[in-house]
């Protein structure tokens, strides 16, 4: 049997599907003919990816984090070999936007038997890699209207493509025997599959924010480990003031907080301990909250939300968000929030601001770095190129915007404070049917109720 490791087919396949796979993190799987899954501890190596080429047995991978390829599972009961099902399927691809040169058609092993097959095509959006968070959030709800699964799907390991009885598909149904590289080489040419417009036409949920904010459970949690277990004090009582940080709240109020918290609990007089035991208590975690703020502070780490009136934006960064993004409300308001936090780090100057990667992410979730790259590509934004590392993700420790400066005496206020929210701000200067112009939105954009907001 010929050996395929140190070929540059095999180093492209490799480079697609298997070094992203996680092998070692999330394991992966090994199925021979006519056998189970069995899920496999240790890291994957260059001979399973060469043993699947071969035919000997089939892998089962996680795909990357930003995958090239992605695929729709179609293994739906009733299914039957031939062109029937493949051309109701391929006409639902159509509907969704896609056309011919952008998807290919694989058979499932199990092919013959039960008519299953899987769809490969590789999607960007606005002309990026998607995160797997991102495509989960928009074809998981398409793919439950076409009746089949899609991958990648959370946690769950799929079959790598290419291997043993996987046969690409003509229009007919028909499996075409070509060499594994031959069918690699196909799926290098597709065409890309831009899918930001699937977001206008179809009804489905919209990636959910990042968020750290402490539960009532999880606060619940870190005090009774705060009054019952000193030797977790430390932990408990750092975590908590971080989160407290982050949400916002200052140091005071985090003492203030913690202490009545667990007076409550344990009662006014605090029956279990004596007074003095109760002032150490207390004289610790006032010290421990300090000290927290003061390393996050120093950190250059600011709070997930600027507090009422922090941040600001004035009326030529309206017109400078609108010119970004036309007709996209979603990235207008993206981009207003981050003027606002520009602006509220600088106060009036201009230069280069710091913002943590928490920063980052909570404001624009888990897709932060695909906005980053947009920005960069429209020329608005500069990245600093020095980055620390902490596990296995790199945080910008600053960044400009290519906007100018801006007099604070000019911000936008309503109310005797600087408006935060986008669709006020707009409404408030321009009025409901110009904002619309500017913005090349509908009006009713801009004339929701105020308890919308």
């Amino acid at each position: 049997m010929p050996r395929l490791i140190g070929l540059p087919e095999f180093e492209v396949f490799k480079d697609l599907f298997v070094r992203g796979s996680f092998g070692i993190e999330k394991g992966f799987g090994i199925q021979r003919p006519n056998g189970e899954w069995p899920r496999v501890t240790r890291a994957i190596r260059d001979t399973d990816a060469e043993n699947h080429l071969l035919g000997k047995y089939w892998i089962q991978i996680l795909l990357p984090r930003y995958p090239t390829f992605v695929l729709f599972d179609n293994d739906r009961k009733g299914n039957e070999p031939g062109s029937n099902n493949l051309e109701e399927f391929t006409g639902k691809l159509y509907e969704i936007g896609m056309r011919d040169g952008q998807f290919l058609v694989f058979s499932s092993p199990s092919y013959s038997s039960d008519g299953h097959f899987h769809v490969l095509f590789r999607p960007v959006y606005k002309g990026i890699p998607a995160s797997r968070r991102l495509l989960q959030d928009l074809f998981a709800t398409l793919a439950d209207k076409m009746d089949c699964e899609f991958f990648p799907q959370g946690e769950h390991l799929i079959r790598c493509p290419l291997g043993r009885d996987q046969f690409l598909l003509d229009g007919s149904g028909h499996p075409l025997i070509f060499p594994w590289q031959e069918n690699l080489e196909r799926l290098l040419a597709l065409d890309e599959f831009e899918f930001s417009e699937l977001y206008r036409q179809f009804p489905i949920q919209k990636p959910t924010r990042f968020s750290i904010r402490s539960s009532a459970r999880k606060i619940r949690t870190s005090l009774d480990k705060i009054i019952e277990n000193p030797g977790s004090q430390f932990n408990a009582v750092m975590n908590l003031a971080q989160q407290y940080y982050y949400d916002g709240i200052s140091a005071a109020d985090s003492e203030r907080i913690m202490l009545d918290a667990i007076l409550k609990q344990r009662g006014r007089h605090f029956p279990e301990s004596s007074p003095s035991e109760w002032w150490k208590i207390k004289a610790k975690i006032v010290y421990l909250i300090q000290r927290k703020y003061k390393w996050l502070s120093d950190q250059g780490r600011h709070p997930r939300s600027s507090p009422d009136g922090a941040g600001w934006v004035v009326q030529e960064d309206l017109f400078t968000i609108c010119r970004t993004f036309p007709g996209d409300y979603n990235e207008q308001k993206k981009l207003f929030r981050l003027i606002c936090e520009y602006r509220r780090r600088l106060d009036g100057q201009s230069g280069f601001a710091s913002m943590s990667w928490w920063g980052w992410r909570s404001i624009y979730g888990d897709a932060y770095k695909i906005f980053q790259r947009v920005l960069e590509k429209k020329g608005l934004l500069i990245m600093d190129n020095s980055y620390c590392a902490r596990e296995s993700i790199g945080f910008p420790k600053s960044f400009i915007l290519a906007i100018g400066e801006a007099d604070p005496i000019k911000k936008l206020f309503k109310a005797g404070k600087s408006i935060t929210s986008y669709r006020l701000a707009m409404l408030h200067t321009f009025g409901a049917y110009y904002a619309a112009m500017i913005s090349k939105l509908p009006p009713q954009v801009f004339l929701k109720p105020e308890s919308d907001e």
